[in-house]
């Protein structure tokens, strides 16, 4: 019970803590529905399913994630075989110095599969320029780029379709909301050719030859996303577009999506858990709460001090026999005489201590005593004080008088 009473602040603070961190760590957890597009989420709309069949699409080739920027990631592969760098994301932002070393790639012969909302103008070689329909447009706006080749409208609720005869499905691809949103607004028709179509058939997938390469731009990122790719037609629609590329080794872009990798550090690992987020911070708490009031000064164990006795008694008793055996009583009687004078300087307040009249008047007045009583202990003290030899029984007699005088003072203070 006393170390529990002792300590009984820092195991308050333990229940808390761990109260907390099982209430973290078991509680429902929200799902998240964040567009990240990134490979190693399995959130929603994380790509990570996309990116783990990759190989099936492109069978013993080669599927490596990128985390840094297209000029430097092009550098370091210049002298390997023709390559696919496949971008997916909601948008695609590319600085002009990364864009034009792009544009190089493509031209020297590899093949670039861009999925995204909207491409920035550092991309405009391309010719293409990316529009946006409403979900809930049920007709094609008058003003917008309508793109016929002759087919019947699908009638059903967002179906997607490839012109490619041997990717055709009837009745197309029924997509979810957000699949279909962008479509190719602006093309160059010299270059681009027109490979799929959405429910407005307006072009939602080209192909631009640039050089010896060629750029795959397609509109529907969302479709490469986990919650979708668990639609086995929506993954069969994500996985025919990107069967459009030749089968050749994959760079699969991250660094435009979340910059370069991140440290795999163990207190990274603990700011991306939720639960164990949340420990680290109680914890941090704990100790900066634990140092703050340890900090505080403690009042130290006061050490038992044993009073010194008092030895007058002893050391007078000392005093006395080394007299005693001595035989001095004539230094004896000198001290005592000596200190009765300096009693009456301190305590008397009387300076002038002589054989005098005056002297003896003074000292009645302010001791109190009876003149006679005090004029026999002076007359005593002279006698001693003119005498070479003094004897026991004349110390003994002198010093009953001086201890007799101190004893009427004292006792008619307390009067």
């Amino acid at each position: 019970m006393n170390f529990i009473k002792k300590h009984s602040t820092y195991i308050l603070l333990l229940v808390i803590f761990v109260a907390i961190a099982i209430i973290e760590i078991y509680k429902p957890k929200p799902i998240d529905w964040n567009p990240t597009f990134v490979n190693s989420d399995k959130i929603p709309y994380g790509t990570f399913i996309t990116f783990e069949q990759l190989g099936d699409i492109f069978t013993d080739k080669n599927i490596k994630e990128s985390f840094i920027p297209i000029f430097d990631q092009v550098r370091k592969n210049e002298s390997q075989d023709k390559l696919n760098y496949i971008f997916i994301g909601n948008d695609l932002s590319i600085p002009g110095i990364d864009a034009n070393k792009l544009f190089d790639f493509v031209n020297d012969g590899n093949n670039v599969f861009i999925s995204t909302g909207s491409l920035n103008s550092a991309l405009d070689s391309i010719g293409i320029e990316i529009g946006a329909n409403s979900f809930f447009h049920s007709e094609p706006e008058a003003n917008d780029t309508v793109v016929n080749i002759n087919a019947p409208i699908d009638t059903l609720r967002n179906a997607n379709k490839f012109i490619k005869k041997s990717l055709k499905k009837p009745g197309g691809y029924l997509l979810e909301k957000k699949l279909t949103e962008g479509y190719i607004s602006a093309f160059d028709s010299a270059t681009t050719t027109i490979l799929g179509l959405n429910k407005f058939d307006k072009a939602n997938f080209v192909k631009v030859e640039f050089g010896d390469g060629n750029f795959y731009i397609n509109t529907t990122p969302y479709a490469f996303t986990n919650y979708n790719m668990l639609n086995f037609e929506i993954a069969e629609y994500s996985s025919r577009l990107l069967s459009h590329l030749p089968v050749a080794d994959v760079i699969w872009d991250e660094y435009y999506k979340q910059g370069r990798k991140e440290s795999t550090s163990l207190l990274r690992y603990f700011v991306k858990n939720e639960a164990l987020r949340w420990s680290l911070y109680i914890t941090l708490l704990s100790l900066l709460l634990f140092c703050y009031f340890e900090s505080k000064r403690k009042q130290r164990a006061i050490p038992i001090v044993e009073p010194l006795p008092n030895t007058s008694i002893e050391y007078a008793h000392s005093l006395a026999r080394l007299y005693e055996g001595k035989a001095d009583h004539a230094n004896l009687a000198e001290k005592k005489i000596r200190y009765f004078h300096e009693f009456v300087r301190s305590k008397l307040f009387i300076r002038d201590i002589d054989d005098s009249e005056a002297f003896l008047e003074t000292l009645t007045i302010k001791s109190g005593i009876d003149k006679d009583n005090v004029k026999e202990l002076l007359e005593l003290i002279k006698n001693i004080q003119s005498n070479d030899v003094i004897f026991e029984k004349d110390l003994i007699h002198l010093n009953t008088g001086i201890d007799d005088f101190y004893a009427r003072i004292e006792s008619k203070k307390k009067i």
